[in-house]
């Protein structure tokens, strides 16, 4: 896995504040 899905991810994550982790995790999963 390159490292740009972990970046973008975790500036989401940083931005909704954290809840929706699993949610956009699946939804990279699902991209990816």
């Amino acid at each position: 896995m390159s490292q740009r899905p972990f970046k973008t991810l975790g500036i989401q994550q940083i931005a909704i504040g954290g809840p929706s982790k699993e949610k956009l995790k699946t939804l990279w999963v699902d991209m990816l």
